[in-house]
């Protein structure tokens, strides 16, 4: 999986408050960044990105420790050579440079004060009103409160509801300022559960060409993410206006390899990871410096494709590397052959530890809740190696790291190329069968598109499937921004029930090669067993006759135990001939009810559409035939909200006054 999350002044998770920055022009207390700049294994922090050459450095060097504060520069928009700001942050009042909105409304209702019309106190009352009727505790700028309140004659040190000392401190902090928006963003890429797993039994060779595997799949994931969403937007964008989208010199990043979980109980499992922080910041072909990715979205929205690519890639080198081979547990999910689920399970605490905390009926979100109240920080309370833990708790648990590194790590050869037609039919199936009627994004076609190969794909090949997939699935239009890199949406084709039930349906289709595959196995173990039948009926006489043994070359005692022999082949071939076609009968059972399934559910949408489309006539029709026209409400000139309010109702018919000199 992959995940994003938006780097912020603001501190988000106490792990982040470990470290702190040194003196420079970004937050002292920014431990979001300290975070990850923070050392985590011998592996130095990268540079990645072509965006580097704008301040002529290298892309793919590693940082030096005098080197991170030009990544602490650049995550503050500035010019790491020269400390110039290259972009103003947005900012606002700090709180505590606020005050409670609600004490002056209620006041100035008492008093039936209402500013003059077409003036800014006049607006900002109204938005004030409204933002309070959401939140009674909302605050607002003591600048802001000074101004409203001014216009209509009143000071705040004469409002009930405002003390001498709190007045004091926000008149003291008005001028205090505070950054909003994203600074940038860290992109955090994942491996599997089995290849930390492989990773952290192997030798040091195995280990070290995994972490190879892992940091080139991670490179390629991240140019592909760069020629994604390194745009900057020029100009308004809404209210009926579109941006003009630029190209950038790239994007201006780091990537930094962890290679642990977060500790439970002190004790951290193997986790390979990559953690990806991006600055909100680009050079533009104009020549301006500003923002890229639509300010995180086009970002947040390549997630999965960028999480499956990685996924993809992962599979590639770690085929090609070591010989790994992939099997499916799930649709789109691939694990290491030779790796066993208890394995996976052993090094698994984190996710034990956030379904105890989130219960076993959560939903996903509830468990990444769980997770993030439950991190501790990166440190283990042993010291030295985890490596030598990790291999006493396998052993401890009765399995032989040795012979799962055996099984898994074979002899290296290059990895076969992806079939693109069953590739195509696999993700289609996929999106079908956990989307039957819920439109997805281009993003999410690409994910499934990548996660269709065993033995993963190329950036090019995942675009050419995702493709090929999105022409056979309807589309919808685009959604959050037609000028988004993957704005577009789809939903998955009809599925006739007639056809799924008649195995004609995408899963089925998909599954159709394996079945296959499985049947002429099949055939192949009963042709076995048919010839080794044969043979053995052949040495029958010979078995029982010296004479036709003598002629064969043998002797009783040979001939039957070759009997024995042969029969036994039969057997196995006729058992593994039974297990083949349980298996081909039982995936092509299961298609065939992942397509009724998908079937049914379209079918309840389309009825859930037609009921909800007579409804509306319905009560068009009942509006239509009234004859009785509803009344007009009288409008009371200079009123500020409506009658539904609370407090600030009293306004209503109310005088306005001239300002007073300001405080």
């Amino acid at each position: 999986m992959a995940r994003a999350t938006v780097i912020r002044e603001a501190e988000q998770a106490e792990y982040r408050l470990r470290q702190e920055c040194s003196e420079d022009h970004a937050r002292q207390r920014d431990a979001q960044v300290a975070y990850r700049l923070g050392p985590d294994g011998p592996r130095p922090i990268e540079r990645i990105g072509r965006g580097w050459t704008s301040f002529d450095r290298t892309p793919g060097a590693p940082l030096g420790p005098d080197e991170l504060d030009e990544v602490r520069a650049v995550m503050d928009g500035r010019d790491p050579r020269t400390g110039e700001r290259l972009v103003v942050r947005k900012t606002r009042v700090a709180p505590a440079g606020k005050l409670p909105a609600l004490p002056l409304l209620e006041e100035m209702a008492r008093r039936k004060l209402v500013p003059a019309p077409d003036t800014w106190a006049r607006k900002r009352a109204r938005r004030l009103i409204k933002m309070t009727r959401a939140d009674t505790a909302h605050t607002a700028a003591y600048r802001d409160l000074v101004r409203v309140a001014s216009s209509v004659g009143l000071r705040l040190k004469d409002v009930p509801g405002y003390g001498v000392a709190q007045l004091a401190y926000a008149k003291q902090h008005a001028d205090d300022r505070e950054v909003i928006g994203a600074r940038g963003w860290d992109l955090r890429l994942d491996t599997g559960k089995d290849v930390g797993a492989l990773w952290a039994l192997g030798t040091p060779q195995v280990s070290r060409e995994i972490e190879e595997a892992v940091l080139a799949a991670a490179r390629e994931t991240v140019a592909e993410v760069e020629k994604w969403v390194a745009r900057g937007q020029r100009g308004q964008h809404g209210d009926g206006k579109v941006a003009r989208r630029v190209d950038t010199s790239g994007l201006i990043g780091t990537l930094t390899l962890h290679t642990t979980a977060r500790p439970v109980d002190g004790i951290v499992d193997p986790h390979l990871h990559v953690h990806v922080m991006l600055p909100n910041l680009g050079l533009g072909t104009d020549g301006q410096w500003g923002g890229v990715a639509a300010g995180g979205r086009e970002l947040f929205e390549a997630v999965p494709a960028a999480g499956a690519l990685m996924r993809a890639r992962t599979r590639a080198h770690l085929t090609a590397r070591l010989g790994v081979r992939w099997r499916e547990t799930t649709p789109g999910q691939w694990v290491i052959v030779g790796v066993p689920q208890q394995v996976r399970d052993l090094y698994s605490r984190r996710r034990d530890q956030a379904l105890a905390g989130a219960g076993k009926k959560s939903t996903a979100a509830q468990r990444r809740l769980a997770a993030k109240r439950s991190a501790a920080a990166k440190a283990s309370k042993k010291a030295g190696d985890p490596r030598v833990e990790w291999v006493q708790r396998a052993r401890s648990a009765g399995l032989m790291p040795e012979a799962i590194v055996a099984a898994a790590v074979r002899r290296p050869e290059p990895a076969p190329e992806p079939d693109p037609s069953a590739a195509t039919d696999r993700a289609i199936a996929r999106l079908a069968t956990r989307y039957p009627t819920r439109a997805v994004s281009h993003a999410a076609v690409m994910s499934a598109a990548a996660d269709a190969a065993p033995a993963g794909m190329t950036a090019t090949e995942q675009a050419a499937v995702a493709d090929a997939v999105a022409r056979r699935m309807r589309p919808t239009g685009a959604a959050g921004g037609a000028h988004l890199k993957h704005s577009q949406h789809y939903r998955a084709p009809v599925v006739a029930m007639a056809d799924a039930r008649a195995g004609r349906g995408p899963a089925a289709v998909a599954t159709a090669p394996k079945v296959a595959d499985l049947q002429a196995r099949r055939e192949a173990a009963l042709r076995r067993a048919a010839q080794a039948r044969a043979e053995a009926e052949q040495l029958k006489d010979a078995a029982a006759r010296p004479t036709t043994a003598w002629r064969r070359g043998m002797t009783r005692a040979s001939a039957r135990t070759e009997v024995a022999r042969l029969t036994g082949v039969a057997t196995e071939a006729v058992t593994e001939a039974s297990r083949l076609g349980g298996h081909a009968r039982r995936l092509q059972e299961r298609a065939v009810a992942m397509d009724v399934a998908t079937a049914t559910a379209q079918d309840k949408a389309r009825q859930a559409v037609k009921e909800a489309q007579a409804l509306a006539a319905a009560r068009q029709a009942a509006r239509t035939s009234m004859t009785r026209p509803r009344p007009r409400q009288p409008r009371i000139p200079g009123d500020v909200v409506s009658r539904s309010s609370a407090a600030p109702e009293r306004f209503e018919g109310s005088r306005e006054t001239a300002a007073p000199e300001r405080e």
